[in-house]
């Protein structure tokens, strides 16, 4: 079938002949009958008849995809926030990406690529109409939009409209450019690529369960641990249930490390009031200070003044269920553990305006989404890409090792240091280099929460947003690129973690927009 030139239809004269036809029509039409109108319509409604209205054609197919961000964005802070899945942001953007080479790859002119990014906008907000539809339990709404915007399936569903009647007639006549276009080949294989990862991590996270169970015979127990939380806090309420959550999990010390003397004075006056107003022996929290105001200095001194044989590090934000030591330390029934992480989420805080409300949230899909990629890739090969300092539990042997204080206290990168963020990369990257293994132990009796809060405006989230990009990107290379131990050990998290988010930056925006912050 030759598919017809938009230029050579006006769109009165393409609506006039439709209406005809409709008028005509003894039944319902369906596309089989109708496709060349449908075709021209659908073209002509970008086109306005005439090539030089090229701009009011891109116009017209932006504003649609755009429209789709916006109902996403606003649907998701707006409505019904805590029914939607956790990647829904990231894969948003994917999405978009990926719609602009599939319609690259399937046309060839302005016309028809214009269509074709429209098309996938209206698939796209058609699904989102489908998680609205009152008929569907929440839980089934949320399935099903999880389903339909995972990005293999969008992706899918995009090329396969081709199948159909109405666009096959389309695609035969450019079959020959399809094929012949750069475009799809490399549509294709970035697809491939990324499709592969998420297909086994799906599986992996799904169906699979590496964590340990907590044994009938334990040989280590909660009074083999000594809580170090590092905190220049001005202790209140929340540092309060950081405490008491800490404490009814029974842990031989907390030792609160602060820096400088006047937080020494004044975390000691917390600790005398608190162990007064709850009846503690005065010895069960103990504060130390180091001289600088550095998290990893902080931690080292305070980890100095371990007797036990476990270390757990926890922010001042984060809160432990009591059943969290129970739970992680029958990861530590193997002397081969060096390092233990869990499951975290984000106290979610809507605050009092609709923009604290999306900032908190970006911060909760950002934490789910480290849940799911460490249980798949540790649930694979026994890899994690790091165990977040939010709460992780080491073992007291290496820490109070000369060779990882110093180490730990010097680290550079590209000459640049001694570095005070990126501990907890660091001390990952310490178990993959020196042998150790490091467990990823996704239970709910061991997810902690951790409130990141709705303060400070997009200026902060911005700024911390700049953190985890640096973090991250500083942190793959130097283990795939310098310490090269991780493909040996850990061959699928490298894979998974390093190879897919540096093609990735040719195909998620959210990632160049890292890439070019890396060194700013």
């Amino acid at each position: 079938m030759a598919y017809p030139e938009t230029n050579q239809y006006g769109i009165r004269t393409i609506l006039s002949n439709y209406w005809t036809f409709l008028q005509n029509s003894t039944t319902i039409p369906v596309l089989d009958t109708s496709t060349t109108d449908l075709l021209s319509i659908f073209n002509g409604l970008f086109a306005i008849c005439s090539t030089s209205w090229n701009i009011v054609a891109y116009t017209s197919g932006l504003l649609a995809w755009l429209s789709l961000n916006v109902v996403h964005f606003t649907a998701v802070t707006l409505i019904k926030p805590a029914s939607f899945p956790v990647s829904l942001i990231r894969n948003v953007v994917s999405i978009n990406v990926h719609t602009f080479l599939a319609a690259f790859a399937t046309t060839s002119t302005t016309h028809s690529f214009m269509s074709s990014l429209s098309l996938a906008a209206a698939l796209c907000l058609l699904f989102t109409a489908i998680s609205y539809y009152k008929k569907f339990p929440l839980g089934g709404a949320t399935t099903v939009f999880a389903i339909l915007h995972w990005e293999p399936v969008y992706s899918i569903a995009l090329v396969a409209l081709g199948a159909f009647t109405p666009l096959r007639g389309f695609l035969e006549d450019r079959v020959n450019f399809y094929y012949q276009n750069p475009w799809h080949a490399t549509f294709s294989a970035l697809f491939a690529f990324k499709f592969v990862k998420i297909v086994v991590h799906f599986v992996a996270y799904n169906f699979c369960n590496a964590s340990a169970e907590t044994p009938e015979v334990r040989t280590v127990s909660s009074a083999d641990v000594t809580v170090v939380i590092p905190s220049i806090s001005t202790f209140d309420s929340g540092f309060v249930r950081c405490i008491k959550s800490v404490l009814a999990n029974g842990p031989a010390k907390i030792i609160i490390s602060t820096a400088g003397t006047d937080n020494l004075i004044a975390a000691r006056r917390f600790i005398n009031e608190f162990s007064e107003q709850n009846q503690l022996p005065i010895s069960l929290i103990e504060a130390v200070a180091s001289t600088s105001c550095s998290k990893r200095h902080q931690f080292i001194i305070g980890a100095i003044q371990a007797k036990t044989n476990i270390i757990a590090f926890c922010d001042d934000s984060s809160r432990w269920p009591s059943t969290f030591l129970n739970s992680i330390l029958a990861e530590f029934e193997d002397p081969l553990v060096g390092l233990v992480g869990s499951v975290k989420r984000v106290i979610r805080d809507r605050g009092i305006t609709v923009s604290q409300s999306f900032r908190n949230y970006l911060a909760c899909i950002y934490l789910e989404r480290h849940n799911f990629e460490c249980t798949a890739t540790y649930n694979i090969d026994g890899g994690v890409f790091v165990i977040s300092g939010r709460t992780g539990l080491i073992r007291t042997s290496i820490v109070q090792n000369k060779k990882f204080q110093d180490s730990f206290l010097s680290e550079t990168f590209m000459g640049r240091g001694p570095m005070n963020v990126d501990d907890d990369n660091f001390i990952t990257r310490y178990m993959v280099n020196h042998g150790w293994k490091t467990v990823f132990h996704n239970r709910p009796e061991a997810c902690i929460e951790s409130a990141l809060g709705v303060q400070g405006g997009w200026g902060k989230f911005a700024g911390q947003l700049l953190r985890w990009a640096r973090t991250t990107w500083r942190s793959n290379l130097r283990s795939m690129l310098i310490d090269c131990v991780c493909w040996e050990r850990h061959p699928w998290t490298s894979y998974a973690m390093g190879g897919v988010r540096w093609v990735a930056v040719f195909t998620d925006h959210l990632e160049v927009v890292e890439a070019l912050v890396v060194f700013a």
